[in-house]
């Protein structure tokens, strides 16, 4: 079975990864440029960066 919703965001997600060519410090800045720049607040207070977590 499979969900709409979660294909779109697989879709979307590896579109914004290979814009940024798999660089998760560009990622980050990436998406919190477009936290800032959204018109609609979806949460309260300022954009954060990620936790430093270590991937293999």
């Amino acid at each position: 079975m499979r969900d709409k919703i979660v294909d779109e965001v697989r879709k979307v997600r590896k579109e914004i990864e290979s814009e940024n060519r798999y660089d998760w410090v560009q990622i980050e800045k990436s998406l919190k440029e477009m936290q800032k720049r959204h018109k609609t607040k979806l949460y309260k207070g300022n954009p954060k960066s990620f936790p430093v977590c270590h991937v293999a």
